[in-house]
């Protein structure tokens, strides 16, 4: 079924969104003291159960079209059968997977809230990880599965189908009633969907490259994974900061004084929360522009750990990466996580600023960003 080479890539994007706005989430509430109690605790954990288990089937068929219609632009074959097996292992894939990392994720956060650690640090990276690895894994195993009984068991495609239909709206409907996540079903759509068609224009734009630099590929996911992880810490972070000290709508105001015991209160005018989307903003004396400088540079020994395995597996353990490509491949990986920082911070300013939560929205248009 060659439609499938079309799926993963904005299945794996629209799940690893699902859970990265999950994780900051969580990460938000865990921050403000609202996972401490065992009654929010329950609510919020179920409430989030909820909304990933409706925009996991929502999504897994959103995929699944997108992928058969990829083919079918490019190749013009056109197999009604492969839409049903896609769509039914690919809304059963998402959701199993849904369901098993967001429960997860709720363990890490109130693990990492009981240890002392800052969830934002580390939740929304470990969320993209193993999201695209438990997706992929299921998916293809659900596939084989349902492929190798199409004769015998045609219908359990469609029960598939039919089941999630019904499990969808009825988690929406348990999710909406939720006063921590009926804002979730409201602003969550759109960055996502979205996030999934600017995706795709970067898998255009590696295609078309592959042709002409046939060893680019591996090292595409290398880039995107990591440049999209760290901004998507520094996205947690800021939006975290965010509520603490008002809600939406109102941008919070701060003197750097408070974050330098060296200046003084009356010197030093109020300035946003939110660092400017600039490259001099990163810069700045903003705390967050301080954490995005840490961040980025974090970025340099990541792309030289993974540009030297990757091209010493790739020739059989007898070569290293030229010092020349390694340079080149460096500044580009500083310049793209910048660039993703940049773009963070004005998202989440803007996206504060019009009353909706970042920890919805925000992420999907940082990770796009990094695919393309």
């Amino acid at each position: 079924v060659n439609d499938f080479l079309f799926l993963p890539p904005p299945l794996l994007g629209l799940k690893g969104n699902l859970e990265m706005t999950l994780a900051s989430r969580l990460s938000t509430h865990a921050n403000l003291g609202l996972l401490d109690e065992c009654g929010p605790f329950c609510r919020i954990a179920v409430g989030n159960l909820a909304v990933v288990q409706c925009q996991a089937a929502v999504v897994g068929c959103l995929a699944a079209v997108v992928a058969f219609c990829l083919d079918f632009i490019t190749t013009g074959a056109f197999h009604p059968r492969h839409i049903l097996l896609m769509a039914s292992a690919s809304v059963a894939a998402a959701s199993t997977a849904s369901l098993l990392l967001a429960s997860l994720m709720i363990f890490i956060v109130m693990a990492s809230r009981r240890l002392g650690v800052d969830p934002d640090n580390i939740a929304s990276p470990i969320a993209g990880m193993l999201g695209d690895f438990c997706t992929l894994g299921l998916l293809s195993a659900i596939a084989h599965f349902l492929w190798e009984m199409r004769d015998d068991y045609w219908w359990m495609q469609w029960a598939l189908i039919v089941t999630y239909s019904f499990i969808a709206p009825v988690c929406a409907r348990f999710a909406s009633a939720n006063p921590y996540t009926s804002g979730t079903l409201r602003e969550g759509w759109k960055p996502v969907i979205i996030s999934m068609l600017i995706s795709s224009g970067g898998g255009l734009i590696l295609s078309r490259a592959d042709k002409v630099y046939k060893m680019l590929a591996p090292f595409a996911p290398v880039m995107n994974g990591a440049g999209g992880n760290l901004a998507a810490v520094q996205t947690s972070r800021i939006s975290t900061d965010l509520h603490s000290m008002g809600t939406p709508g109102r941008m919070p105001m701060r003197r750097p004084s408070s974050r330098n015991s060296f200046s003084d209160d009356g010197d030093m005018p109020e300035e946003p929360l939110t660092p400017k989307p600039t490259f001099s903003g990163l810069l700045s004396a903003n705390t967050h522009s301080g954490s995005a400088r840490v961040l980025i540079s974090l970025a340099v020994p990541g792309a030289v750990c993974f540009v030297t395995l990757i091209v010493h597996v790739q020739s059989g353990g007898q070569a290293l990466p030229q010092p020349l490509f390694l340079l080149v491949y460096v500044a580009a990986t500083l310049v793209q996580v910048s660039v993703l920082f940049v773009a963070a911070h004005g998202i989440v300013g803007n996206l504060w600023c019009d009353g909706l939560n970042p920890d919805n929205a925000a992420i999907p248009y940082v990770t796009s960003l990094g695919d393309l």
